[in-house]
């Protein structure tokens, strides 16, 4: 039913074979390889490295078109974006899609108006279904904005000092003196 295959320009892709899964053959899991995990997630510019990533989906025939449920789940290692310290995330994440034929896609916009049900559906080509971005779009929305090591984060610590009681850097002590006068 899957297979993991060589695409465009040496990307990888993962396929899944429509046929077999009308056959019956219904699960697809499998490791993500690392180098195009690492490929997918450039795009966050969060430095990360994946470590470990895999893939289960169940798909099952629904009418002609396909119900895909199931996760992404990927490790990486990245960098806190406050005080740089190694963190290890754990990324579990969730992944469904209705994916219809492209012909009925053709067929209903040249019969009526789409619904806003059609708008959000998934649409596969022939026999064949490439799952890359949907698995891709799973992971990179569910990674967080801000890497962070967590609440007791140095960085974070030293933030929420009040202005008060921080201690001023030593370059920029001589500042302190400067009066600024006030522009009613």
């Amino acid at each position: 039913m899957t297979r993991l295959e060589k695409g465009k320009a040496g990307t990888r892709r993962f396929v899944v074979d429509v046929r077999a899964i009308r056959a019956g053959d219904s699960v697809f899991d499998r490791d993500i390889p690392l180098d195009w995990l690492a490929s997918e997630l450039s795009c966050c510019d969060c430095g990360a490295t994946p470590l470990h990533g895999r893939v289960r989906l169940e798909l099952t025939p629904c009418g002609t078109g396909v119900l895909l449920r199931g996760e992404a789940a990927v490790r990486l290692r990245a960098e806190c974006a406050a005080c740089l310290a190694e963190v290890f995330l754990d990324i579990s994440a969730p992944i469904t899609s209705y994916l219809m034929p492209v012909e009925e896609a053709r067929e209903q916009q040249d019969a009526e108006d789409l619904t806003p049900e059609d708008l959000e559906r998934e649409w596969f080509d022939g026999d064949e279904i490439v799952l890359d971005d949907l698995i891709r779009d799973g992971i990179v929305l569910e990674m967080p904005m801000n890497i962070s090591c967590g609440p007791a984060c140095p960085g974070l610590a030293k933030a929420l000092v009040p202005i008060e009681e921080r201690s001023i850097d030593p370059r920029l002590a001589p500042l302190k003196g400067i009066k600024i006068a006030k522009e009613h």
